[in-house]
């Protein structure tokens, strides 16, 4: 089993697990025989805990630990229960995940407060440390250490493995977009990080204002509180827009799932940041095989090749464009 083929978030939480840094650690992206096998090599008891969403769905959580006791505890206390962010569940789980109390008890109260933490420190811990914590503190050589071994597990792995064909294997279960992020087949920068494009356009519920909306990362394995996941240099949201766009604009001759075609209108509209005149019209892409398709107006694809989902023009018109729907008609 080569650990570095797995999602790197999950391989890093396997080995804090497998290390005790963690007691027990929480996966709520998909999975399946590749994943189980793999916790199970870093010697990891695992069970698949069902939870209730809006609307009646089952959502599917894997829950891993070295002791059987947390897994069971943590079972009993979620299966088949609705997910919430009460202030029980808050500290149940801080509990269970090994988090210090005084930082949960602070996050109850107070939420994300202000912590004098290291930016990158921060981005590789599981929870948000409290204002000069000193538990957590003792906690982040442990951290580290585990962080550099799963990076440099997965890059040994990816040095081996990444070509296109395999990318096209990958889509099916990781979406398109992050497919293209995860090989640089997107916009790539690799110097320091970019300064905002007038372009960029900010989000409601984007707490770390990487523009991207928090409820969309997930789906793209990118983090809520780390502004440029990958610390390539470009932060989540121009970076996965820009990689849509060349998408849909210069689509490579190995993406041959979707259709793409342009309806043009009477009429332009005026970019309300640069001055740009675009077509009223849009962009209609279809996936014969998922018999699905969506449509992009021209304004907005202007903006994706800049970096941002949401769009305004002069004439009043706005919109944003939502990258999890786009990805679902573009993928495989």
């Amino acid at each position: 089993m080569r650990l570095g083929s797995i999602e790197f978030e999950l391989l890093y939480l396997g080995l804090l697990t497998k290390k005790q840094v963690k007691p027990l650690s929480r996966w709520e992206r998909g999975f399946g025989r590749t994943e189980l096998k793999a916790l199970k090599s870093l010697g990891l008891k695992t069970k698949t805990v069902e939870r209730r969403l809006q609307r009646g769905r089952i959502s599917e959580e894997l829950i891993f630990s070295k002791d059987r006791g947390l897994i069971g505890e943590y079972a009993n206390a979620f299966m088949k229960k609705p997910i919430d962010y009460s202030r029980c569940t808050t500290r149940l789980e801080g509990r269970l995940f090994g988090y210090p109390e005084c930082c949960v008890q602070s996050f109850v109260k107070h939420g994300y407060l202000a912590n004098g933490l290291d930016e990158q420190d921060q981005e590789i811990l599981f929870h948000w440390s409290c204002p000069n914590c000193q538990a957590t503190a003792e906690l982040l050589p442990r951290y580290r250490n585990v962080y550099q071994e799963a990076k440099r597990l997965q890059l040994e792995c990816h040095a081996r493995e990444i070509n296109r064909r395999q990318i096209a294997g990958f889509i099916p279960s990781l979406g398109l977009a992050s497919c293209l992020l995860l090989a640089g087949c997107g916009h790539k920068s690799t110097g320091p990080t970019q300064e905002a494009d007038v372009h960029w356009i900010t989000l409601e519920k984007d707490f770390d204002r990487d523009y991207l909306k928090d409820e969309w990362e997930a789906h793209f394995g990118l983090s809520p509180s780390k502004r440029d996941t990958d610390r390539d240099g470009m932060l989540d949201g121009p970076q996965l827009a820009k990689s849509m766009w060349n998408t849909i604009q210069n689509r490579p001759d190995w993406i041959d799932w979707i259709e793409v075609k342009y309806r043009h209108m009477f009429g332009i509209y005026r970019c309300s940041k640069c001055g740009r005149t675009v077509n009223m019209g849009y962009v209609e892409i279809t996936n014969p095989q998922r018999n699905t398709s969506i449509r992009v107006d021209f304004l907005a694809l202007h903006f994706m090749e800049y970096g941002s989902f949401a769009y305004e023009a002069e004439e009043g018109i706005t919109g944003v464009v939502n990258p999890v729907e786009l990805d679902s008609v573009l993928s495989k």
